[in-house]
């Protein structure tokens, strides 16, 4: 009877491990059905990874080259603004001998409408408004001793200009006035 009762107690501990061992059997088939989907997921991660570590590669080589095209394109900028610089200078210069010779040049029309009013017995105000038809008297000698005297009508070859030109274009210039 006692080896009835051990083959009994070892019967109920082996129906007893069976069904364990099914319920076990089932949570393997899970864990390994779930272990193929990790292994995807593990996979697409990976690769996600290959790509972000090649398009970072990609994104600092593109950043690499347009800081040296931009570090060029900053330099010539740098360059024109100097240049540029450098004409606005020249202009202002050129403006202001320009402004120069103009204001001579009035004050050489004003001379001269002066000098023609008190040889035509005029006061300089009747000068002013002269008659179309009466151009006006100028001596070449007082034009030349004023063009010795300012060097802004000069040509740059260092001559002085011939006075019968230069009175010629003051009188077209009254002329037209």
């Amino acid at each position: 009877m006692v080896s009835y009762l051990i083959d009994a107690f070892l019967a109920v501990m082996l129906v007893t491990t069976t069904g364990y061992m099914l319920v076990v059997n089932r949570r393997l088939k899970t864990l390994r059905s779930g272990q193929a989907e990790m292994n995807g997921l593990m996979t697409a991660f990976a690769r996600t990874v290959d790509e972000t570590d090649a398009s970072v590669k990609r994104l600092v080589a593109a950043a690499t080259e347009v800081a040296g095209t931009l570090g060029a394109e900053v330099e010539r900028g740098g360059a024109m603004k100097e240049e540029v610089g450098l004409l606005l200078t020249a202009c202002d210069r050129t403006t202001a001998r320009m402004e120069e010779s103009l204001n001579h040049a009035r004050l050489l029309l004003r001379r001269l409408d002066e000098t023609a009013a008190s040889r035509a017995g005029r006061r300089p105000a009747e000068a002013a408004s002269p008659a179309p038809a009466q151009p006006p008297l100028i001596h070449e000698d007082e034009v030349r001793s004023e063009l010795r005297a300012e060097p802004a009508f000069r040509p740059k070859d260092g001559n002085a200009a011939p006075a019968s030109e230069f009175y010629a274009t003051l009188r077209t210039v009254t002329q037209k006035a």
